[in-house]
């Protein structure tokens, strides 16, 4: 008998209404569960991190070559110490990350992408490599071998490729919209032509995922793409600086931004999922667009895009929105669960520690923003 998978829409639907009630129901306190640190302890860690650091940038200063393995060697036990000193990692921890295969994954990642595009940027790569890095932790949670390949490669360099593109001032409302509408069609299977060679750039890595998975056998991977690509498109709303907080839905713009985005890595991971490990997959990726926003918050507010954040600061002070977004984060953690077998459990710990300083470095950056308290 044949099972009946449920449309990607419908999920993105149920998801976002889920997510957004969520946020409402989550406190605005400061969450209780999370550890606090002292300021003597704080103080032995920051002065532990700073040397560390120094010793760090004195070495990337003068890079090395690409065969000297022993300042490589050094590189990677500098990072181990900052990650053990000042974050609280053990050493199964490290160990875990270095034996899964990270290290080999972003390098070739790096490595692929400068083949691809000559042209492309540190940060464009930067930008990339983020994404193809959790795609590579999805791939842990599947039990999948970590490595870059074409689907991942393909959606990572997307991000850069049309962000940059849709971002740039430079480029009209009415040629972002026909290439919109260009790249919708060729997710959905049809042969177009590229408007320029940016366009071109974005449209071979679709080749490259039909490569990978067929559409007779995996509808999900093009209808996952498709849901961000709507997505992306809704969200150029957030840039009309004249429009009011009551003519666009910022918070569900935003979670299906996010959630959709991620939603499509956990395809092109694994080609399907079940429906638990879709609802993970789409909550974080809700989760960490809340993140990226609260970093951007001060770039957002000078540009006029509207966010939660960008819409509130300067008006009230940050800190009950960012301890929002922490409850709701730990509630996406707990999902976690739907990812079973005692041999994830080190990843999950490792997810669990990562949290709390990635989301406390995001709120840093909106530190004008925030009361002293």
């Amino acid at each position: 008998m044949e099972i009946v998978k449920p449309r990607v829409d419908q999920m993105v639907g149920e998801f976002t209404g889920d997510f957004i009630s969520g946020w409402w129901s989550s406190p605005s306190i400061f969450p209780s569960t999370l550890p606090l640190i002292s300021a003597s302890e704080q103080f032995r860690r920051e002065k532990d991190l700073q040397s560390h650091l120094d010793s760090l940038y004195a070495i990337v200063r003068k890079p090395p070559h690409n065969s000297d393995e022993e300042t490589r060697g050094k590189l990677e036990d500098l990072v181990i110490h900052i990650f053990q000193s000042a974050l609280g990692f053990e050493e199964r921890h490290t160990d875990a990350v270095l034996e899964a295969g990270f290290r080999e994954a972003i390098t070739g990642f790096s490595e692929q992408a400068r083949r691809f595009d000559s042209e492309i940027s540190d940060e464009d790569i930067y930008q990339a490599a983020r994404n193809s890095t959790s795609m590579n932790l999805m791939q842990i949670l599947l039990r999948l071998p970590v490595e870059v390949t074409p689907s991942v490669f393909a959606y990572s360099m997307l991000y850069p490729y049309t962000d940059n593109y849709l971002d740039d001032p430079a480029v009209s409302k009415q040629v972002k919209h026909g290439f919109n509408e260009r790249f919708r069609r060729r997710i959905a299977g049809e042969d177009v032509y590229p408007d320029n060679p940016r366009e071109e750039r974005i449209l071979q890595m679709i080749d490259l995922i039909e490569g990978e998975y067929s559409r007779e056998r995996f509808p999900q991977v093009y209808d996952s793409l498709l849901a961000i690509q709507s997505a992306q498109t809704n969200s150029l709303r957030l840039m009309d600086r004249s429009s009011s907080p009551y003519e666009v839905d910022v918070l569900c713009t935003v979670v299906m931004k996010g959630g959709t985005s991620a939603l499509a890595d956990g395809f092109l991971v694994a080609g399907d999922l079940t429906p638990e490990q879709a609802r993970f997959t789409y909550d974080y990726g809700a989760f960490t667009q809340l993140m990226d926003d609260l970093e951007d918050v001060h770039a957002d507010l000078q540009a006029g895009i509207q966010t939660l954040y960008s819409q509130t600061a300067g008006k009230w002070p940050l800190d009950r929105l960012v301890n929002k977004t922490l409850n709701i984060g730990l509630r996406v953690l707990e999902e976690l669960g739907s990812f079973p077998g005692k041999d994830l459990d080190l990843m999950k710990e490792i997810l669990h520690l990562s949290f709390n300083p990635i989301l406390i470095d995001s709120a840093a950056c909106a530190g004008p923003y925030l009361s002293r308290q």
